[in-house]
């Protein structure tokens, strides 16, 4: 057989970032629930939230100089979750993070069962972000994003 007749191997191609699932990625939950997650233990610790002159609680990430709303960022993590129960067409129970994102907005004082649960909450929804690809994560953000800016334009 000619050199130009040989079997070719059939050409694969190179595994995309997009199609990987972030439990293998651990440094994205990480980036993703940590804040979080420091922010529970800050308030259970402490008793108090950081907030501005004007009384909006305020929080700051680790190795981020800036400072971030906190009920904002907090609708904004279980938002993103809220659509991937309406994509997928299961039940994410978000619940006790929206009742800490709302007791911040309103100043409501915080009970130990307000953070339990929302701690509690936060654990299943990272395993629910780890069964995720990193393309479907990145694309649920853009499209919460993307949400905020077209109720900003209408406000």
């Amino acid at each position: 057989m000619p050199a130009s007749k040989k079997p070719r191997k059939q050409y694969r191609g190179g595994v995309s970032a997009a199609n990987v699932k972030l439990r293998a990625q651990p440094y994205k939950l990480h980036a993703a629930f940590q804040p979080m997650l420091d922010l529970l233990n800050h308030i259970e610790t402490t008793g108090e939230v950081e907030a501005t002159d004007k009384g909006v609680p305020i929080m700051r990430v680790f190795g981020d100089s800036e400072y971030y709303e906190m009920a904002a960022a907090i609708e904004g993590f279980y938002d993103v979750f809220d659509v991937y129960a309406n994509r997928h067409g299961v039940e994410i129970d978000t619940g006790p993070i929206k009742r800490l994102a709302n007791c911040l907005r309103t100043s409501t004082p915080l009970q130990q069962s307000h953070i339990n649960a929302a701690r509690h909450c936060l654990h299943e929804l990272r395993e629910i972000a780890g069964d995720m690809r990193a393309g479907e994560a990145k694309d649920l953000v853009r499209t919460v994003q993307i949400k905020y800016e077209i109720e900003a334009l209408r406000a």
